[in-house]
């Protein structure tokens, strides 16, 4: 199913003003909005009809709210996930600068120890590159470490399998199997009713959620079987 542009959730629901809150915090009153009723609807109202067609099923407004419930759960781990990820890459990026600046610091003060190259380093201010390196740009990437070490690691994983799963479970109450099976495994050569939910769902998300994507139909069983790896492995779950 080919990804449709014009409709793209941009962002997890705003749930506080606060843009400072961690990983943790944030969880927790996404969890507090969700008990609560008050989380709103990610999906716009439209891919409910088209899940009606699609499926033959009425989805009441309790399965609507749980398939939107799950699903901003998902997308907020998986932003928490890849935010983490960039955040290590920053972190190590800043260490081995101010590894650089103070070996390169420690160059310095050995060779101007001299007066005569002390001189010679002055006349191409050399010495003050050095201590705008030192005394400037250290202290930035120094923040910048601290900064990074406040926005902590707390999924494993984006949660994709962890979404199929959620999916799953809401499936008895809209009347489809949660199966996997692709279009190879079906007489009507289409995938199961719960492949084809899934995939009409991911269509709305943003990329990073969007897993095992492919608008080609030979993928379409690879998509399939994503998903069938994914409810097998809900033994695994605490």
């Amino acid at each position: 199913m080919a990804r449709r542009s014009s409709k793209y959730i941009k962002s997890i629901p705003n749930l506080t003003d606060d843009s400072t809150d961690n990983p943790v915090v944030h969880s927790l009153k996404l969890e507090i909005a969700i008990r609560k009723g008050t989380l709103g609807k990610c999906f716009p109202a439209e891919v409910r009809g088209d899940l009606t067609e699609l499926l033959n099923v009425d989805i009441s407004n309790a399965s609507w709210y749980a398939i939107n419930a799950v699903t901003v759960r998902y997308m907020s781990r998986a932003s928490h996930y890849y935010l983490s990820s960039n955040t290590a890459n920053v972190r190590a990026a800043c260490k081995d600068l101010i590894g650089a600046i103070d070996q390169l610091k420690r160059t310095y003060d050995r060779h101007a120890a001299d007066p005569a190259i002390a001189t010679l380093l002055a006349t191409m201010t050399i010495d003050l590159s050095v201590e705008h390196l030192a005394g400037f740009d250290r202290d930035i990437l120094t923040k910048q470490i601290e900064e990074c070490s406040d926005k902590t690691m707390t999924a494993s994983g984006p949660g994709w399998d962890k979404w199929i799963r959620d999916l799953a479970r809401i499936c008895p109450k809209i009347g489809i199997a949660p199966s996997g099976e692709g279009p190879e495994r079906n007489t009507e050569d289409q995938s199961s009713k719960f492949v084809r939910l899934v995939r009409r769902l991911q269509a709305e998300l943003p990329e990073i959620c969007a897993e095992h994507e492919s608008d080609s139909k030979s993928s379409e069983a690879s998509f399939a079987k994503a998903v069938r790896r994914a409810l097998s492995s809900r033994e695994a779950e605490p």
